[in-house]
C-alpha cells in the first residue's frame, strides 16, 4: 500500500474515530450500556465504514462542540432523490428468503447509514465550523468540507424513502451476512444484538461473536480495535483487553495520520474517559505483570496490522 493511500486511510480513520468519540460524548454519563454509533463513510468512498459500539457519556470536548456562533444545520426539503427508489428495491430484495449474504450486507450498510444520516451531517458541520487539525486532516486526505457536507445531505435525501419499520429490520440482514461468513460481520452483528436486547441474542451466540471479534482485533483489524477503544466493556472484553486494543488503535492512528492531527485521537479519548469516570466506570490500575500482558497484546495487534497493511 502506497504512503499516499495509507495517509488517506489514516485521515479517514481519524475522522471516524473522532466521530465515534463525538457520538459517545453527546449523551448522559452512565454505565456501559451498548449503543450503536454512526456508520460514516467518506464522500465518494462507495462503502460505509463499520459502526462501532460504546456507551453514551455526557461531555463537551473541543472536537465535539461547535462554537456558539456556528450556524444551525438547515432543514432539508423533501425533494425526491431518483436513486432512492432503487435503494428501497435493493433493500426489499435483500430481505427476501433467497437473497445472498452479499446482498444482505449491502442492504444492512445502507440502512445503517440512513439510521444515522442526520447525525452524520451534523458532525460534518461541526468539523467545518470548528476548523483546526481535524478539518485540515480531512481536507488533506479526502477533499473539501463542502463535498463532505453535500454528500451527507444527499444521503439524508436518499434515506427519506425508508420508514422506521424497514430500518428496524437491519438485524435480519446482519444475521444473514454473518451466517454467510462475510468478513467483519461478527462485529456489526454483535453491536446490533447488544443495542437491541429484545432481539433475543442467545448467550452462546453472543459469546461466539465476542470471541471472533477479539480475534479479529488481535489480527490487526482497525474497525475492531476502534470499537474496543470506545466500548468500555459493551463488547464483552475485559478492562485489560480494552486497554490493549485502545492503545494499539491510538498507535496506529499516529502512524497513519498527519502528525499535527494525530494527537486529537488521544485528546478525544482522554476527554471521553474523564467523563466516563463520572459514571460507574473506573480507570484501570495494573500491576507490573498485568501491564506487561497488556503491552504484549497491544504489540501483537500493532504488528498484525503492519503485516497486513504495510
Amino acid at each position: 500500500m502506497s504512503a499516499r493511500n495509507l495517509g488517506v486511510i489514516g485521515s479517514l480513520a481519524l475522522v471516524l474515530g473522532l466521530a465515534a468519540a463525538n457520538w459517545l460524548l453527546s449523551g448522559p454519563a452512565q454505565v456501559p450500556a451498548p449503543h450503536v454509533l454512526p456508520a460514516l463513510s467518506a464522500p465518494g468512498s462507495g462503502s460505509p465504514q463499520v459502526a462501532v459500539a460504546g456507551v453514551a457519556a455526557e461531555a463537551r470536548a473541543d472536537v465535539a462542540t461547535p462554537p456558539a456562533s456556528a450556524p444551525t444545520q438547515p432543514l432539508l426539503p423533501r425533494i425526491p432523490d431518483p436513486s432512492a427508489s432503487d435503494d428501497l428495491r435493493k433493500v426489499l430484495l435483500a430481505l427476501e428468503d433467497d437473497a445472498t449474504p452479499a446482498q444482505a450486507r449491502r442492504a444492512a450498510d445502507m440502512l445503517a447509514r440512513c439510521e444515522h444520516a442526520d447525525r452524520s451531517t451534523e458532525f460534518a458541520y461541526q468539523v467545518r465550523d470548528q476548523g483546526g487539525p481535524l478539518r485540515k486532516t480531512f481536507e488533506n486526505g479526502s477533499g473539501t468540507m463542502d463535498q463532505w457536507i453535500k454528500a451527507s445531505q444527499d444521503m439524508q435525501r436518499r434515506c427519506q424513502i425508508f420508514d422506521a419499520a424497514t430500518l428496524a429490520r437491519r438485524g435480519e440482514l446482519l444475521k444473514r451476512a454473518y451466517e454467510g461468513a462475510l468478513p467483519g460481520m461478527a462485529l456489526q452483528y454483535l453491536i446490533w444484538l447488544n443495542a437491541h436486547p429484545e432481539q433475543g441474542g442467545a448467550p452462546e451466540l453472543l459469546g461466539k461473536l465476542q470471541r471472533e471479534v477479539r480475534q479479529t482485533a488481535e489480527d490487526g483489524d482497525m474497525d475492531a480495535m476502534m470499537a474496543y477503544a470506545h466500548s468500555f466493556g459493551a463488547l464483552g472484553e475485559t478492562a485489560m483487553q480494552r486497554q490493549a486494543y485502545k492503545e494499539a488503535w491510538l498507535r496506529i492512528m499516529a502512524e497513519m495520520s498527519d502528525p499535527a492531527a494525530a494527537p486529537e485521537s488521544r485528546d478525544s479519548m482522554e476527554n471521553l474517559e474523564k467523563r466516563m469516570r463520572q459514571g460507574r466506570w473506573a480507570p484501570l490500575v495494573l500491576s507490573a505483570a498485568e501491564q506487561r500482558e497488556v503491552d504484549a497484546l497491544t504489540q501483537r495487534a500493532v504488528d498484525a496490522w503492519r503485516k497486513r497493511y504495510r
